[in-house]
């Protein structure tokens, strides 16, 4: 039987750490890692899949890979975090929508799988982002506007 592939070439693949199947195996090696620190203390309230309702009407929603929350001086802050191969337009627009929309505490991470380990990818809300208009295939800006909390 031939594996079963998403449009982009994805494969499925199943972790026995995880009990559960993810759409790729870059993601499932992500969830493998997360599951791994939120052992270990580093993370907690690790979720897969967490839905986000960007507006009502008409209904758009947002599913993002993982969500969980890191521990930053006394605080705890949650993360938003995707596994992309590719980014399309769709997920850039409905990513600065859901980081527009949040409290402005929640960060956004994109993340690529390189033979060296992840490469992060500009995403509204963390290290490493220009603006909401390169974002949109805007040019260049250097710095992060959106790391001011």
């Amino acid at each position: 039987m031939a594996e079963v592939t998403n449009k982009y070439g994805a494969t499925r693949t199943w972790s026995e750490l995880c009990q559960r199947t993810f759409d790729s195996k870059a993601e499932a090696i992500r969830g493998e890692e997360l599951w791994a620190l939120q052992a270990a203390g580093e993370i907690a309230d690790l979720e897969y899949q967490p839905i986000y309702t960007l507006s009502v009407s008409p209904k758009v929603t947002y599913t993002a890979d993982f969500r969980y929350r890191i521990q930053t001086g006394d605080e705890w802050e949650w993360i938003v975090e995707d596994v992309k191969g590719m980014v399309s337009r769709d997920t850039r627009t409905r990513l600065v929508w859901l980081w527009k929309d949040s409290d402005k505490t929640t960060r956004v991470r994109l993340l690529r799988r390189t033979d060296d380990g992840w490469e992060q990818l500009r995403s509204p809300g963390y290290d490493g982002v220009a603006t909401l208009s390169t974002m949109h295939g805007g040019q260049e800006i250097a710095g992060n506007p959106y790391d001011a909390h």
